[in-house]
């Protein structure tokens, strides 16, 4: 996975433990390698929006927007990719996880709402 632009080291540390945590989830209720990559490959295009939104826009561009594409974005992904893989025998876990997502997402606005914007 991409690693993602950050405003100083606390956003830095806030969006690790995110990813990092999606990354755990996602893994263990995949059952093959190819929808992993899949997973992946999608995770670096939002990374990659992310980092390229800081660096040409933030100037003139609204601060929250840049701070909430990653937890908005992967919550949305993926909600959509969990939901391809539920069956009857994962149903439980992939709800599960469904539901922690989310709120690690809000949980990490809210964490982020109070940063400042200077790398230190």
């Amino acid at each position: 996975m991409k690693k993602p632009v950050c405003l100083n080291i606390e956003h830095e540390i806030l969006l690790h433990d995110y990813l990092e945590a999606i990354d755990i989830y996602i893994e263990d209720v995949t059952s093959t390698k190819e929808k992993y990559e899949d997973f992946l490959e999608i995770s670096d295009i939002i990374i990659e929006h992310h980092n390229n939104y800081q660096s040409n826009n933030l100037g003139q561009a609204n601060y929250s927007d840049f701070m909430s594409i990653i937890p908005t974005h992967f919550s949305c992904m993926v909600n959509g990719y969990l939901t391809g893989l539920e069956n009857k025998r994962n149903r439980s876990k992939v709800r599960l996880y469904k539901h922690v997502i989310s709120e690690k997402s809000y949980e990490l606005i809210e964490d982020m709402s109070k940063l400042q914007t200077i790398y230190e």
